[in-house]
C-alpha cells in the first residue's frame, strides 16, 4: 500500500478503519526497514571519512617528505643559518 491508496482511503466517504491501520502498519514496517538501512549507509560512509582522512594524512606526510630540502651539512654555503643570497639560490638555473 502507498501514501495515494492511504489517502484516497481517508477522502472516501466511509471510512474503513481497519483498512486503514493495515495499511499504515505496512508502512510502518517498510520505514523501519530504511531507517535501518539508512544507519548502515551513514555506518558505512563514517567509516570511509575515516578510511579517507588518514589517507589524505598519509598522503600529505608523503608530498612533505618528498618537496624537503635535503640536509648536507658538507654543502652548506651559509654561515650562521643565515639564507643564501637571491643570485646564489637561482644561479644554478640559468647556467649554461
Amino acid at each position: 500500500m502507498d501514501f495515494a491508496t492511504l489517502l484516497a482511503m481517508l477522502d472516501a466517504d466511509e471510512l474503513d478503519l481497519d483498512g486503514l491501520r493495515d495499511g499504515l502498519g505496512k508502512l510502518s514496517k517498510v520505514s523501519e526497514g530504511a531507517n535501518a538501512r539508512i544507519a548502515e549507509l551513514e555506518a558505512a560512509n563514517a567509516e570511509l571519512s575515516q578510511k579517507y582522512t588518514e589517507t589524505a594524512a598519509k598522503l600529505w606526510e608523503m608530498a612533505q617528505a618528498a618537496t624537503a630540502p635535503a640536509d648536507d651539512p658538507e654543502d652548506d654555503d651559509t654561515e650562521d643559518g643565515e639564507p643564501e643570497s637571491d643570485e646564489e639560490l637561482f644561479g644554478d638555473l640559468f647556467e649554461d
